[in-house]
């Protein structure tokens, strides 16, 4: 991506937009502990710095289950002949989360507003984490104080996904587990992924 955050960032305005958590979707290997907000760094928009203990923490998810699941479930997946052959346990062991709450404040990094910030499509489609990550960090540190962004899924580059930092978790209430194949979205979004269980 070759272009780090300016250094004068803090003193631009972050277009942002409300986001409600009902709306929102997490696939998760879990059925307790949600949100859970990591800090390991390995992440595309995860805090870098060091100790890890001082880092913010990141929890991302998806404005669809579609989205959820290409960005977990099939992270590291290839098609063949279009579909995609998933072993039966890696789906059982998977969790639909939805969440109920307060409207979350998120700096809108799409469109317009990613352009205006002078960043493109690579910023979520990039290889290398190392200028992402600290873009993350710089929106996360902005006077803002925004609960997380907006930006385009990698692998469904037609929706979008949100990364949350850990302040949002007060925002967070109420997370509902459903089993992956007994939720009707997760079906609905099987279907249209062309997931073959093996």
């Amino acid at each position: 991506m070759s272009r780090l955050p300016p250094a004068d960032l803090a003193s631009q305005p972050l277009v942002t937009i409300s986001q409600d958590p009902a709306s929102l979707a997490r696939v998760s290997g879990h059925k307790s502990g949600e949100p859970y907000f990591g800090r390991h760094g390995a992440n595309r928009f995860d805090d870098p710095r060091l100790p890890e203990s001082n880092r913010f923490g990141t929890c991302y998810l998806g404005r669809s289950v579609v989205v959820a699941m290409a960005e977990t479930v099939l992270h590291d997946e290839v098609a063949v002949n279009g579909e995609f052959k998933v072993a039966l346990d890696e789906l059982q062991r998977r969790y639909v989360v939805s969440f109920t709450g307060s409207p979350l404040t998120l700096a809108d990094c799409t469109g317009v507003a990613l352009k205006r910030m002078g960043l493109d499509g690579r910023f979520s489609a990039d290889a290398s984490y190392d200028e992402t990550q600290q873009w993350s960090v710089a929106i996360q540190d902005h006077p803002r104080g925004v609960d997380g962004f907006l930006y385009m899924s990698r692998h469904i580059n037609d929706d979008c996904a949100v990364v949350l930092f850990n302040r949002a978790k007060p925002k967070l209430r109420a997370a509902r587990y459903d089993p992956l194949l007994s939720n009707a979205d997760a079906a609905s979004a099987i279907a249209t992924l062309h997931v073959v269980p093996i």
